[in-house]
């Protein structure tokens, strides 16, 4: 069969321990590139809240009443997360979900990557822009999981009629073989 790629994947970043962190749903655009350096490129239209704390530490907001004033004074207090930024790389697994369509029942399909090891790298700029939404691009770095040097599994959404055509076919097969020999 052929399929054509019909949309942008949603990225599910899991911890190393298989944690959900998050779900990386706005994406405008996304890649993976198992050549060379194997990527998992994703470029964000929304900065993730669940992320940033993945990557950097969150400290508590204890200031004194004189920080509380000068931050806006007391009439109008508003509430920060702290977030210290820091450049780190973290482990995680992935999951890409997007859909395909066959190409010739025209039905559209899921289909999964699943990405048992990578790593991202939080050395992000923040852009800002007063005309469009700024972006945020990700790189993740995947890593064979096993030592036959696989790197990642795609799953393909199959129904009943694939089942058949596949048994037809190795049927017809299997008959061809018999009135060669």
């Amino acid at each position: 069969m052929k399929y054509g790629q019909r949309s942008v994947s949603d990225l599910y970043v899991f911890n190393k321990n298989g944690k959900l962190i998050t779900v990386l749903d706005s994406l405008k655009e996304s890649y993976i590139d198992p050549n060379n350096t194997p990527i998992l490129y994703a470029k964000d239209a929304l900065l993730d809240d669940s992320l940033l704390e993945f990557f950097n530490r969150q400290v508590n907001d204890n200031k004194t009443d004189y920080e509380k004033f000068v931050s806006g004074g007391f009439e109008e207090e508003k509430t920060f997360k702290t977030l210290v930024y820091r450049q780190t790389t973290k482990e995680c697994k992935l999951i890409a979900k997007t859909e395909v369509r066959d190409s010739e029942s025209g039905q559209d399909r899921y289909v999964y990557y699943e990405i048992p090891e990578a790593s991202v790298s939080n050395y992000n700029s923040f852009n800002s822009s007063s005309t469009q939404t700024s972006e945020w691009d990700l790189v993740f770095n995947i890593k064979p999981y096993n030592e036959d040097k696989d790197l990642f599994k795609i799953h393909i959404e199959q129904d009943e009629s694939d089942r058949l055509q596949k048994f037809f076919t190795d049927a017809v097969d299997a008959i061809k073989k018999i009135n060669i020999m």
